[in-house]
This record gives structure tokens, sequence and C-alpha cells, in this order.
């Protein structure tokens, strides 16, 4: 029989499930060993490609974090390098504070300046020595941040670029002063000696009409001709041609009385009356010697003396009878020298120069010469000296103090038997004590000298001279000791005259006539144009030129001027400075014609009757009357003046100040951006290294707060810097422009109160630069030694050495990169901080030795004054920078942190996705073991089987 082997079946599958199980059981045991469920794409594609794009994130993220750390710890030491320097600049400034007390001397503030320049360098030598890993953080890089506006300070003016837009000035000299233009050139003071243009009103001259002549009489009180010897009188009087003269009369009874000068009255003129018994023929005597001089028609009756005025006009009413005293003079006795005289002439006396407070004059003041005599006290008693001066006076030193004449010397209203003098000898106590005395002769006249007295010295002045006379008083001298004189003069005392009469001229004088019969209107007669006519009127005397009226004996120009006028010009005083002036200011006529209805000729003649009212003592007015009553003028006579003078009482004249005159009406303001920097600059006529820049700026810039100061040692430069789009203004015509240019730029010239000023004219695009000066400059030598070829020059454009320039503020930039994208970064930024931005200024430009304490004007820069200074500014700038890198650090600090929960997330994420279930693999795991376990049981199990039935067959 055929044996037949059969698969076993049994063990095939057991052998393929144990296979499963196995396979099975090594899926779990690695799960459990790695702690993972995803080991591989064939856990789960789609989750093994998403946990592994998340380490990658995961990665990318520790890098950020890494980077992002390393930006945290570069901003610490910039940081910590900026500390420095604000340290040091705090110094600085206490440095700087220090230099500005004035207990410093000059040698102190250089010591503290050496100190502060070591500072600058230090600050500079952090910003070039702060590193990180070898890159330079505070001063590399160029970036720039932004773009300020910086004040640049120039060793000599030029042209400010692009100033010279504005074209208001012609160009008609290319060079003036050895300054290259092109300029042109204000007009010069000029005054002339008539009306060169028409006026509203006439002068004239009219004669004078007969009259009965100034009469004077005076009665002598006395009752015995004995009484009147040695009596004297003086009198002033006028002849015909208006000429006067003064001359002294004395009663005399004795042919050997001899009478001292009086004043400048002269030696008096001696009336005999020795022969004369009664106080009518003693009256009747002078009235003949008075004739006799031809000074004046004189007569007598009974005891009155009358006198007539040989001029037939008001003149002669200012003729006068008086009488005077005047002291005996006895002989000078001699005095022995002092031995005190070591030279004979003043000294030191210098003349002023210039006008007080007028730089440009070249003002020095003068000092009066002086002589000094020194150890008083040890000269002989009486002995003395002479001073001669404008007069010579006789000093006699006596024991004692005081200073009094020699001999008795009364006032002068005394009428003594007792009044002596010792002609011009003074007595001088060795031990006076003197602050000043005025030394004059026995007449009254001045000597001009001052003597003072302490300590046994004695110093006499020139101090009666003119301040530009000093020099003059060194050729006074001083001799020593001086010999006795013979003289000797009779005294004289005041007649007693009562009932003193004057009746003046009883004519019409010669007079000077001001005819306004042309404008003899008011509003009632033209209402519909009387205004215009007014101001036509008032413009015809007052305005860029004035008409003046030159008043002969006062030697005073009465001068128009309208305080009320559009034109700035004509409320200003123009006549020459060094004469008197009496401005009449027509402006009042407005209110007398407009308000009161009064005609401007009326109005015109009460004004210059009230204004000329302080010179009525010689001066008298009238007003000018037509037929009808109505006031047409007014006329003016003086007592000096008669038919054959009467020309000079009132003589046209006229004065204009040297001015410039602006016009703006082509000016294109529709743009203030357009007349942004631009300007226009003037020249003093005094010299040609100081002007003024006038500069537009738009207001939309940022400017910085405090402009340096412009000028050089040489230039002298004022800039005066106008806004016309800011807060207070904003142009948008040429009258506007013309308004703001004159309310900035006038205020500022008068603050500066040097000479020129600005002024509104009628025509509202215009503007008048003026120069306030009455005097040609050009010619007047004496004060203005220098002066420009054509005097004042005007140009298009600013010459400045203060430049406002952009100037760029750099930064240093690095990227931080913490995202896993080149475009997507932190970038921080490291402000420059090297001494030129430190201090804000631009290199090439300026240094640190341009801020130095030794300065002063420059301390005052540094400390500021109303705003902030230099140091201030680069504190702040400083602590901007170490502001701007802390909130920086504080940045990435907060970025790392996000950074970090970034990662976290992302790994906590990919742990969802990837890491086991630890309970429920191992329990997987138990099971894959069991199931691996039990197959190769039933494997055994099946092959066993088979091993059975084959040991059967055995």
């Amino acid at each position: 029989m055929a044996f037949t082997i059969l698969n076993n079946t049994a063990a095939m599958m057991s052998l393929g499930e144990l296979n499963k199980n196995v396979s099975s059981l090594g899926k779990q045991l690695k799960k459990v060993a790695t702690g993972t469920k995803i080991n591989g794409a064939d856990d789960g594609a789609a989750e093994y490609s998403i946990s592994e794009k998340m380490r990658v994130r995961i990665r990318a993220l520790g890098q950020n974090e890494q980077n992002v750390k390393t930006g945290y710890n570069l901003l610490r030491v910039a940081e910590g390098g900026v500390q420095s320097q604000l340290d040091i600049m705090r110094t600085i400034k206490q440095k700087v504070i220090d230099a500005c007390n004035d207990t410093n001397t000059d040698l102190d503030r250089e010591t503290i300046q050496k100190e502060i320049d070591h500072g600058y360098q230090q600050i500079d030598d952090i910003a070039y020595d702060t590193n990180y890993n070898g890159k330079v953080l505070l001063c590399g890089g160029d970036y720039v941040k932004e773009s300020v506006y910086a004040w640049e300070i120039k060793p000599d003016g030029e042209l400010v670029e692009g100033s010279d837009r504005l074209n208001v000035i012609p160009d008609n000299y290319d060079t003036l002063d050895e300054l290259t233009g092109p300029f042109d050139i204000f007009s010069r003071w000029k005054q002339t000696n008539d009306w060169t243009t028409s006026a509203p009103i006439e002068l004239s001259t009219r004669n004078s009409t007969d009259g009965n002549p100034d009469t004077i009489k005076g009665t002598f009180d006395y009752t015995n001709v004995n009484e009147m010897d040695d009596k004297g009188i003086i009198l002033r009087t006028y002849d015909a041609n208006g000429i006067v003269s003064y001359s002294a009369f004395v009663f005399s009874r004795d042919a050997s009385d001899s009478y001292e000068e009086y004043q400048n009255y002269g030696i008096p003129n001696k009336v005999d009356i020795s022969s004369c018994t009664t106080v009518e023929q003693a009256v009747q005597a002078m009235a003949t010697a008075i004739t006799g001089t031809n000074l004046t028609n004189a007569s007598a009756s009974g005891k009155t003396l009358i006198l007539e005025s040989k001029n037939h006009s008001t003149v002669g009413n200012d003729s006068f009878l008086s009488s005077y005293t005047m002291y005996e003079r006895v002989p000078r006795a001699r005095a022995a020298a002092t031995g005190l005289i070591t030279s004979a002439n003043f000294s030191g006396g210098v003349n002023r120069r210039g006008i007080p407070g007028d730089p440009d004059s070249g003002y020095e003041d003068g000092t009066p010469a002086t002589y000094t005599i020194s150890n008083v006290g040890a000269a002989t008693n009486g002995s003395g000296f002479v001073i001669h001066g404008d007069r010579d006076i006789y000093i006699r030193l006596v024991e004692g103090s005081g200073l009094q004449a020699e001999g008795s010397r009364p006032a002068r209203n005394m009428d003594a038997d007792s009044d002596l003098e010792t002609d011009n000898v003074f007595l001088l106590g060795k031990d006076s004590n003197i602050s000043s005395f005025y030394l004059s002769d026995s007449r009254g006249y001045g000597s001009r000298i001052t003597l003072s007295m302490s300590n046994g010295t004695i110093t006499l002045t020139a101090s009666g001279i003119s301040p530009t006379g000093y020099a003059s008083g060194n050729n006074y001298t001083v001799t020593d000791g001086f010999d006795a004189d013979n003289l000797s003069y009779t005294g004289v005392k005041g007649a007693a005259i009562t009932n003193l009469s004057n009746t003046p001229y009883s004519g019409d004088p010669a007079k000077a006539v001001l005819d306004a019969s042309a404008y003899n209107i008011s509003s009632t007669t033209n209402p519909d144009d009387i205004g215009e006519q007014l101001e036509n009127f008032i413009a015809g005397l007052a305005g860029t030129t004035d008409k003046m009226l030159y008043y002969g004996r006062y030697s005073t120009f009465f001068e128009f001027v309208d305080s009320g006028s559009q034109n700035g010009m004509a409320g200003l005083t123009k006549a020459y400075a060094y004469s008197s002036v009496k401005t009449i200011d027509l402006n009042s006529m407005r209110s007398a014609v407009l308000n009161e209805g009064k005609t401007i000729s009326e109005a015109f003649a009460n004004l210059m009757q009230t204004s000329t009212q302080p010179y009525n003592y010689y001066l008298t007015s009238y007003l000018e009357k037509d037929d009808s009553g109505a006031v047409t003028g007014i006329s003016f006579s003086d007592n000096m003046y008669t038919d054959s003078n009467i020309g000079n009482l009132m003589t046209k004249s006229e004065a204009t100040l040297g001015y410039y005159e602006l016009d703006f009406s082509g000016v294109d303001c529709s743009d203030p951006a357009n007349l942004h920097e631009t300007g226009f600059r003037f020249y003093c006529a005094t010299d040609k290294l100081q002007w003024y820049n006038i500069m537009l700026y738009n207001g939309v810039e940022d400017i910085p707060e405090e402009r340096p100061k412009s000028g050089t040692e040489t230039e002298d430069i004022t800039t005066i810097r106008v806004d016309i789009a800011g807060d207070v203004s904003n142009v948008t015509n040429p009258s506007e422009l013309v308004d703001v240019i004159y309310n900035k730029a006038d205020a500022d010239l008068k603050e500066l109160n040097h000479y020129y000023r600005l002024a509104r004219m009628p025509d509202s695009t215009h503007l008048v630069l003026y120069d306030p000066r009455r005097t040609d400059v050009l010619t007047n030598t004496s004060d203005y030694p220098f002066h420009n070829e054509k005097g004042a020059k005007i140009a298009d454009g600013a010459y400045d050495n203060v430049i406002l320039s952009r100037r760029n503020v750099m930064e240093n930039r690095f990227v931080i990169q913490d995202t896993d994208k080149s475009s997507m970064h932190t970038i921080i930024h490291l402000p420059r901080t090297t001494i030129d931005h430190v201090l804000g200024y631009k290199v090439g430009s300026g240094s640190p030795e341009d801020y130095t304490v030794t300065d002063a004007e420059m301390r005052q820069h540094m400390l500021g004054t109303y705003t902030k200074g230099v140091c201030d500014r680069a504190i702040d700038y400083l602590l901007d920078a170490q502001t701007l890198l802390g909130a920086q650090a504080q940045r990435l600090e907060a970025t790392r942190g996000n950074i970090i929960i970034a990662a976290e997330n992302e790994q906590a994420s990919e742990s969802v996705i990837r890491d086991a279930d630890m309970a429920k693999e191992m329990t997987g795991y138990a099971k894959a073991n069991i199931l691996s376990q039990t197959a190769q049981s039933m494997l055994a199990q099946a092959n066993q089987n088979s091993s059975q039935v084959l040991s059967l067959l055995q």
C-alpha cells in the first residue's frame, strides 16, 4: 500500500500568525523603547510629515532665541559705552558752570578748558572703542537716521547760497569798499537853505510902519548931589541898525577917581558932577554924557533921566536902564615863591573824540588838563603862586583852612563903604580840605579852572573847557610867587533909581509872514475833499523830506513833522544834529480841521502860535486875517530885526535823512517756501565790515531754537530772521510781507540800538531803511574819521558766517534674525555718539575746539540763556541714545520670551503627534507578546501533531 505525505496546514497557519505577531511585537517594542508612536513614515505618513516639519521649526526657533540673546548682549555693551559718555558730558557741564563764575581768572579758565578738551577726546575714544565681536557699535555705519538743520559757523562771512533770489535791490555797483556786490547805495543826509519843492505856505516879509520909539524913564532918588558920588548905572541900547551896545556910567565928583571894568560893559564912563550943586544938574550931566556917546538920545526932566531909542522899531523895546555895584580895588601885596612849583604847564589834557554812545564815531572820552602841587604845608606862610588860565588867578597860602577872596568881598547886592577887594587874589589855608571850587576873578569872569585840595596836595583842573577842547588846557601855566602892583580902583555903588518905566515902540514892526490863504477852506466850504486837502497840506510840509523855518536870533530850526502820517519818515526829526531844533507836529491839525471845523489855514496859524510860544521873550506872533476876518496865516516880529534885516528873521530850509526805499511789489508771495532762506543785507555807512542781514524763513522747518551769534573777530554781523509762515504770520502777498518784515526787523533794530531803523510808507508794498544820524557822515570827518566810499550800501542776499545747513544724524544698524524668513527680522539702531553728533556740529564746519570756556560768549552759548545750551542738548542727545538702546534691549527680551513660548508650543504640538501613550503602547506590547507566544505554542503544537503521525509509521 502506498503512503502519501500531506502538508501541515495548521503549522503553516501558526507560522504565519507567529511572524505577524513577532513583527507587531517589534513595532510595539520600538514604540515602548522610544516613547514615540511615530518612528517612521510607515507609522503614519501624514503624521510623520507634520512631525518632521515641526521639528525643523523647533530647531529654527532655538537658533532665533540664540540670535536674540546675542543682540541683547550687543545692546548692553553699547548702552554701557553711552552711559560712560553721559557721565563725561555731565562732568563737562559742571566744568562749564565752574568756568562761568567770575572768581576764575583767565588762567583758571584755560586750565578748566584742558579738562574739557580731554573729556571731548574721551567721548570720541569711547565711541570708536566700543565694539562687539570686533563690530564697532557707536561710530560705525553709514545709515542716515534723519537730516536736521544745524547752525554752521564759518570762519568768515560768505553769501548764503540761494539767499539773493529776492531781487529787490538794483545791481548798480559791482564792487564797493573792496567788497564784491552787486550793491546799491543809500541816499545821504542833506539839508538845504531853501525849499526845493513847492509848499502849501508862502514865506514873505513886510516892512514896519512909523511909530514913536521906545522910551525909558527913571528918577534918581537923591536929595543931595553929594550922595550921587560914585553911583553907577548900566545901559543896553540899540542903534538904527539894531546893533546892541552895553555901557556903564558913574557919577564922579573927584577927578582922580579911576573905575574898574565891569563885566562886558567895559570901563565905565565917568560923568563929572564936581561942579553940580543940585541933583537935577547931575542928572542933566548924565543925559549929556549918554548923548555924547551916540548910543541913544538922552535928556533930563528934573531928577528924571529920559532915554529915547535911536532904533524906531520893536528892536528898541529890548533896551534897559539899571544900576550896578563894583567893589573898591586895593593894591596887591607881593607873595614870595612857595618853592613847590616844579614845572610851568598843565598836562594830561586830551580832547574828547566822536559822539558819546556812538562807537562808529571813534568815541574816546576826553581828559581835562591838570596841575598838582604837593606838600603845601611846607610852604612859607604868605607865599603864593599865579594860575594863568583864561584869567590870572593869584593864590596866597596862609595858615589855617578855607578859601576866600583877599579883603572883604560881600554879596553883590550889599552897598557898604567897607566893600574892598584885592584883584583876583585868594587866600588859601594850607590845611584846607576842598572838594571843588571854581576860580573866577573879581569881575566875575571865570578862569575855567577848578581847585581841589586834600592832604596837603592842591589839584588844579582845567574843567571849564569843553571836552572837545580839553587839550587846550595844556597851555595853562603856573608861576611861583607874584609881585605887588599899585593898581587901585574906586568902588562903585548902585544908583538909586525909582519910577522906572519903558514905553515900547508904537508902530507896526517889520514882520516875517507865513501865508496859508490858499487853504482857507474847511469841512463846511469843502465837505467832499477837506480830508484830502488837509493831507496834501500836511504832506507838503512833512514827509520823507521836512520843510523848516530857521529863526535867526535863537539859531533854531522850526521843523515840521507829522506823527500821524502813513509815511513813517514824516514823524522823524531831520535837522542838523548840532543845531537847535523845535519840532512842530502837524498831526494836531487833523482834529482841529475835521472835528472842530476850523479852516486849514487857521489850524496851521494856531499851531504855529502855540509852538513858538517858548520863544516869545523876543519873538512875537500875530494872526494874519483877510478882510472878512478869516485867519489866513501868521506873522512874526523880533525886536532885533528891522526893515533892513527882516529877511533874516525866518528863512527857509529843509532836511532829509539818509535812507533807502525798498519795493516789494514784485515779490511772488504765493508760496512762502519759495522765499525760504532769502533776504537782503545793508552795510553801515561808517564801518565797511559792519552789516545787517534780514533773512526770511517759512516757519515749517525744524530750526534749532538758539542760533549762535553772527560775526567774527573782524566782521560785525547782525542777522535778523523773519518768520513768514509761522504761528504769528502767514504771508500771501507783498503787503503782508512788508508788515512781517517791519514788525520783526524794526523791533530787533531798536533793541540793538545802533543806527538803522525801518519805516512804513503810504504804499503798503514799500519799506524805508533809514539812518537817523542827522549829519552827512561822509563829510563830518571830525565825528566820523572813517566812512565807506559812498556811504551806506545795500544788496540782495545775506552774507553771514552762521549758516543754516542740513546735518545728517547717522546711526549703525544690526539685523537680528529672529525668524526663519530673511525678510522678517528685527533691526536694532545704534545712534552715532561721536563728539560731532553729541555737540551737534557739522564735521568740516566746526570742531570741539570751538566750544571753549575761555570765550565769554561761547560760555553763554554752552549753558544757554532762555533756551537749552550746547551742554544740555548734548546730554539730551546721549539720554535719547541711552533710552533708545534700553528700549530696544527691552524689545529683544520680549522677543526672546515670545520665541521660547513659540518653541514650547511647537514642541508640545509635535509631541501630541509623535509621542506614544505608554499605557496604551505597553498594553499593545503585552498583547503582541502574548499573541507571539501563543503563535509559538500553536506552531509547536501543530508540528507535534505531525511528529506523532511519523512516529506511528516507524
